[in-house]
C-alpha cells in the first residue's frame, strides 16, 4: 500500500512539475546521503566493532542468527554507548548493512542470552525484510499520516515475530521487550498479564489517535503480540469507533466553517452598516420617527440647533431630502457656508 501511494504521489509530481521535482529530490537524497555517511564514520570511529577478537560471543550469535533468517551477508555489528538509552537499531550504506546494539541494553539483558538474542533477532529482521530499502521512492507514504505510521508499527510487529522466531522462546522474546519497559532490574518482576491490561487505558478516542499516529506500537501490545495464542493482539472496538468520530467530527467543522463564512461574505455590508454606532443609531431613529416627526427635525435644525440637524440626520431615510439637509446645513459639509435657514429642498 505504501509502495502503491508513494509512486502514485511521484507519478503526479513528475507530470505536474515536468520532471523539474527531480532536482528537488536529487538534492534531499544527497543531504540524506551525507547524514547518513556521517553516522555510519561516528559509528566505524566510535563505537566497538564485534568481532572474532572482539566479544565474540556476540559475534557469534550475530553470525548464527543472520545465517537463519537467510541473510547473504552478515551485518557488520556495533556495541554504541548510549548514556542509559535502552535501545538498539538497524541501518545501512549503500549495500553495507550495519547493526547497533546499544550498550545498556546489553547490560540490561544480562545474562539472558535469550532476551539478547529477541533484540538481534529484531534488528536482523528490519534487514531481511527490506525495511530500509527504496527509501526516497517510498518517502510519500512513509511520511503520510496514518498511512506511514502504520506502516511503521507493521515493521515492528513483523520484527518482533522475527525476534521470537529466531531466538526460538516466545518467553524469552517477551522478556526482551519487557526489559525496555523495566530494564534489567524490575524487567524479571514485571506481570506480563497486568502489563498487557494496561492497553485498555488507551481505549479512547484521544489516545486511539494518537497510537494511530506513532511510528512504534504501545510497548504492552507488542508483548500481547507475542503472548500465546501466537500473534494475537488485544483489541477493542470502543477506542477506533471514538476515533473515528473524533475525525469526522474534526473534518465536518473543517467544511462547515469555511462554507458559513464564504455564505456569509455577501452580507458583511450590511452587517457592517449595523454595527456602526451612526448607522445603528439611525436605523433605531427611522423605525420610531414618522413624518410629523422629521417635520418638526427639520424646522428646528433650520433655525440652527445643530442638535436637531443630527437627530434629522439618524431620524431621515437613507437618501432623503431630509437626511441631506441634516447632514449639510450650517456649513458642516466643505464648501457649503450657507446657514440652516437658508436652505431650501
Amino acid at each position: 500500500m505504501v509502495l502503491v501511494f508513494s509512486l502514485a504521489i511521484w507519478a503526479l509530481l513528475l507530470a505536474g512539475s515536468f520532471g523539474l521535482i527531480l532536482i528537488y529530490v536529487i538534492l534531499i537524497a544527497l543531504v540524506l546521503f551525507v547524514l547518513q555517511l556521517v553516522y555510519v564514520v561516528h559509528l566505524r570511529g566510535n563505537a566497538i566493532l564485534v568481532g572474532l577478537d572482539q566479544f565474540a560471543d556476540i559475534h557469534s550469535r550475530v553470525v548464527d542468527l543472520s545465517e537463519k533468517a537467510g541473510l547473504r551477508k552478515v551485518p557488520r555489528t556495533y556495541l554504541l554507548q548510549s548514556d542509559g538509552m535502552l535501545n538498539a537499531m538497524a541501518t545501512k550504506l549503500f549495500r553495507g548493512q550495519y547493526v547497533v546494539l546499544y550498550t545498556d541494553l546489553l547490560d540490561a539483558c544480562g545474562s539472558d542470552t535469550v532476551a539478547r538474542d529477541m533484540i538481534i533477532g529484531h534488528e536482523i529482521g528490519h534487514l531481511r525484510s527490506g525495511h530500509l530499502n527504496w527509501f526516497i521512492l517510498t518517502a510519500p507514504g512513509r511520511f503520510m499520516p496514518f498511512l506511514g505510521t502504520a506502516y511503521s508499527r507493521a515493521c515492528e510487529y513483523t520484527c518482533d515475530r522475527w525476534g521470537a522466531a529466531l531466538c526460538g522462546d516466545e518467553a524469552g522474546a517477551r522478556r526482551g521487550l519487557l526489559v525496555l519497559a523495566g530494564g534489567r532490574a524490575l524487567a524479571p518482576n514485571i506481570n506480563v498479564d497486568a502489563y498487557i491490561r494496561q492497553q485498555d487505558d488507551l481505549d479512547t478516542g484521544w489516545m486511539t489517535i494518537a497510537r494511530w499516529l506513532s511510528n512504534y506500537p504501545p510497548l504492552s501490545a507488542r508483548v500481547d503480540a507475542l503472548t500465546a495464542p501466537f500473534g494475537t493482539i488485544h483489541r477493542s472496538a470502543r477506542g477506533p469507533l471514538r476515533a473515528v468520530a473524533i475525525m469526522l467530527t474534526i473534518a465536518a467543522l473543517a467544511i462547515a466553517v469555511p462554507y458559513g463564512i464564504i455564505q456569509a461574505l455577501p452580507h458583511l455590508p450590511a452587517l457592517t452598516h449595523l454595527t456602526v454606532g451612526g448607522d445603528s443609531a439611525r436605523d433605531a431613529s427611522q423605525a420610531g420617527a414618522g413624518t410629523e416627526d422629521l417635520d418638526g427635525l427639520m424646522a428646528t435644525c433650520r433655525e440652527g440647533d445643530m442638535q436637531a440637524c443630527d437627530d434629522l440626520y439618524y431620524a431621515a431615510p437613507v437618501d432623503s431630502e431630509e437626511e441631506e439637509f441634516g447632514n449639510s446645513c450650517g456649513g458642516r459639509v466643505p464648501n457649503n457656508t450657507e446657514l440652516c435657514a437658508n436652505m431650501n429642498f
